[in-house]
């Protein structure tokens, strides 16, 4: 079994998204032996392969992952990107390197993936202009896609 370390366990929730690989294969359609080191989430799924199948989203929903094609094919750069993950109580907001985790209504972690890939070492108290920035993400997400 392959292994992330020194990334978190594979064990499920907020804490875990952070160095997983992905292999994408579709000769004639995606260049042969590129390589992406743009980070995709599952979320990214839905609206992919719903364009691939000549589908639209639902108009209703707020679906915050977009579609990877234009990323794979290597036609267009990846820009910044805030990424957000929720699991039960728990969540997490990643801008860049840095990941803030939380649970309920406050941050528990602040982490730098670059420095801290094991997500060991809290920067909470030493980053709290940095910890509120992402909090502030985190909430209008949270209002954006109707989490309860």
């Amino acid at each position: 079994m392959p292994s992330n370390r020194p990334a978190l366990c594979g064990c499920g929730g907020a804490a875990v998204a952070t160095a997983q690989g992905c292999i994408a294969s579709w000769p004639g359609t995606l260049p042969a032996g590129s390589v992406c080191d743009a980070t995709v989430l599952t979320m990214d799924l839905l609206p992919t392969f719903a364009r691939l199948a000549g589908a639209t989203t639902p108009a209703a929903h707020a679906i915050d992952g977009i579609d990877v094609m234009p990323i794979l094919r290597v036609d267009a750069a990846t820009s910044a990107r805030i990424l957000h993950w929720r699991f039960a109580d728990g969540w997490a907001v990643r801008e860049g390197p840095w990941k803030l985790l939380g649970e309920h209504d406050a941050p528990t972690m602040l982490v730098n993936l670059i420095d801290d890939l094991g997500e060991n070492h809290d920067r909470l108290a030493q980053e709290p202009e940095r910890a509120e920035r992402l909090m502030s993400h985190h909430r209008e997400w949270t209002a954006a896609v109707g989490v309860r």
